[in-house]
């Protein structure tokens, strides 16, 4: 079997883009899977691509993409995959001649998030989403599946096939469980911080929690930066909570990986719901679960919840405070238990790896 995989870029650094490490991935369990891929990545991080993508009849997707796919002998490809960028008329346009081009040629889509209207909440970003609904529709016309991580059956009519995110095991170090400095439970959240993490309700909670003038202290570190970054300072020097929350900052590596030494429990997403996601696939919790510390999480997620498995927390995914005293309890109970980091080591192995979720796509273009 032969076929293209076909993505965009838009960091303006593509050796520590998020999207392109994955697509490497995706791409290589293709390969182990006995498929013949050609990987297509087009460039749109340039700043002329970010202001003329918002014009409402220019070409979003470039004007020699069909050109270029031409180049790669179409015709004798038994199906391109595509990451989804923008879906513009152009884009069918390319959609269209690559169907005339080869008849029998099977177009799948990946939509990483759906859906995913509300996150374009900027005034800025109005002309994308309009060119979108004007033109998403009419996908039917020439896309065979879609490849959602959502729990959709159909996305714009079009049948779906399900898959979650996958990590390579080989890059993650497992956690070493280090001697406590102090009694304090750690929790760490690792992220470019943005309001779908929803970590306001967790520091809202710890307001809560510590004016019930409990026994147990609890500590939350935050790792990284992001657009919510001073506003969740703010939060927390409003509740005079200084000493139970801190921003460490960017951290790589070694250092990283001290701070997850030390930690006990790591924190999801919590707020999804505010893009109107239901089902999420994080490869934060995945990662997570490969180093071996459990976690608390919001959203639903096929590869945990449908497994039963049992070293996660589940809260709602709505805008309710977090209830800390839960996740001290919760800490108490994986106390009692002596190999939580080898056991959730063994299920990352197991059911987390893109060789296993690339497995149905696999089975889909060989059918």
């Amino acid at each position: 079997m032969k076929g293209i995989f076909l993505h965009y870029n838009s960091d303006s650094v593509i050796e520590t883009s998020g999207e392109v490490k994955k697509v490497k991935m995706q791409i290589e369990a293709l390969r182990l899977h006995g498929i013949d891929v050609k990987e297509i990545c087009i460039d749109k991080s340039k700043r002329k691509d970010c202001f003329t993508r918002r014009i409402p009849f220019y070409p979003s997707s470039g004007r020699n993409l069909f050109k270029s796919l031409l180049k790669e002998d179409i015709v004798n490809c038994d199906f391109i995959y595509i990451r989804k960028y923008i879906i513009d008329l152009h884009f069918l346009h390319v959609l269209k001649k690559i169907k005339e081009e080869a008849i029998n040629i099977k177009i799948l889509l990946e939509v990483p998030t759906y859906p995913y209207d509300l996150e374009w909440n900027r005034l800025i970003d109005k002309p994308i989403l309009w060119k979108e609904r004007h033109s998403r529709n009419r996908l039917h016309k020439y896309i065979n599946t879609i490849i959602t991580l959502s729990n959709d059956d159909y996305i714009w009519s079009i049948k779906t096939i399900k898959i979650s995110n996958g990590i390579d095991l080989a890059k993650i170090k497992p956690k070493i469980k280090k001697a406590q400095e102090s009694d304090r439970i750690i929790l760490i959240g690792v992220a470019l911080v943005t309001k779908t993490h929803g970590y306001d309700r967790l520091i809202k909670g710890l307001s809560n929690y510590y004016e019930s003038k409990p026994e147990r202290e609890v500590e939350f570190w935050l790792v990284g930066t992001g657009p919510e970054w001073n506003n969740l300072k703010d939060l927390v020097s409003n509740n005079k909570l200084e000493e139970y929350v801190k921003f460490k900052g960017k951290k790589y590596g070694r250092e990283l990986d001290d701070l997850y030494d030390k930690a006990d429990i790591a924190i999801g997403c919590l707020g999804f719901y505010r893009v109107g996601i239901e089902y999420g696939s994080s490869l934060k919790l995945r990662e997570y679960c490969a180093k071996g510390i459990p976690f608390i999480k919001a959203d639903k997620d096929r590869s945990f919840d449908d497994m039963n498995f049992e070293y996660m927390l589940e809260f709602a995914n709505d805008d309710s405070d977090i209830d800390i005293s839960k996740i001290v309890d919760f800490y108490d109970e994986l106390q009692n238990e002596k190999y939580v980091g080898d056991n959730m080591r063994k299920y990352a192995e197991t059911n987390l790896t893109w060789i296993k979720e690339m497995k149905s796509i696999v089975d889909y273009i060989k059918l």
